[in-house]
């Protein structure tokens, strides 16, 4: 599902907290012993681990047809990492479905001057598998900033931007983001940004910045779709709507 919003309903997203519903016991019980052997194996591999409160997506109400009112609770980062590698349906056999959360993340497609895409090939310093192709971004952590407006995830999506590359900030400001759309798919809603950069991609190189990335690749559609690196599901998603991005570059 891909969301759109129009310039007036951009204007007047408004943002409520709620508390959610929670699980059984044997969900938890679960969900605990998964994250004790996973924070047993990134320990014998040296690899970072993270447990949070992360931002969840409650729902989506239209009190008035321009005035979207986006509902926001939490959950832990845990939830997300167990029913990533358990699947909805082996979850779903222990709670209702909408007790599974589903988690808010950002995420940025830099557009450089001759119109190629820029992506990050992750390092092994994250749980991810070293090597795959994904976006810039992350989830939406309420340890790192409170939501309380539109304004707040484009100010989440600049430090991801900072945190992961070496893009200079004039270059990531409100001004220069904008957001595409906003994508759920696997359990997760991705409010989805564009970034126009003022250089060609034969300067991304130095755009890069250790850490989460081992590197940065700009791709135009075609490639994109040809790539040999395995695709995160952020990359994967935004495959279908490249050409779209594309276009408005041209335009």
């Amino acid at each position: 599902m891909r969301i759109h919003f129009s310039q007036d309903e951009l204007k007047s997203i408004s943002i409520r907290h709620s508390e959610r519903p929670k699980p059984p016991e044997d969900y938890f019980k679960e969900r605990d012993t998964y994250w004790e052997q996973q924070t047993l194996k990134a320990q014998q591999t040296n690899r970072k681990l993270w447990n949070g409160e992360v931002y969840t997506l409650e729902k989506i109400h239209f009190a008035h047809p321009l005035t979207p009112t986006l509902h926001l609770s939490t959950c832990e980062y845990k939830d997300i990492l167990y029913t990533r590698d358990h699947g909805l349906e082996r979850i779903c056999d222990l709670v209702d479905p909408i007790l599974v959360p589903r988690f808010i993340t950002v995420c940025c497609i830099p557009i450089t001057l001759d119109r190629r895409f820029v992506f990050g090939i992750r390092s092994r310093s994250t749980m991810v598998q070293e090597g795959s192709i994904g976006l810039i971004g992350g989830t939406v952590n309420r340890d790192e900033m409170l939501v309380n407006s539109l304004d707040d995830f484009t100010q989440f999506m600049i430090q991801e931007i900072q945190e992961e590359t070496a893009i200079p900030s004039s270059m990531s400001t409100h001004k220069n983001l904008e957001l595409f759309s906003l994508n759920f798919y696997r359990n997760k809603y991705e409010f989805l940004y564009r970034l126009p950069l003022p250089i060609t991609s034969d300067q991304i190189s130095s755009m890069h910045k250790d850490g989460e990335f081992s590197h940065l690749r700009a791709l135009n559609a075609t490639e994109a779709r040809t790539v040999a690196e395995r695709q995160l599901d952020a990359f994967q998603n935004c495959l279908s709507y490249l050409s779209f991005l594309d276009c408005l570059e041209a335009g």
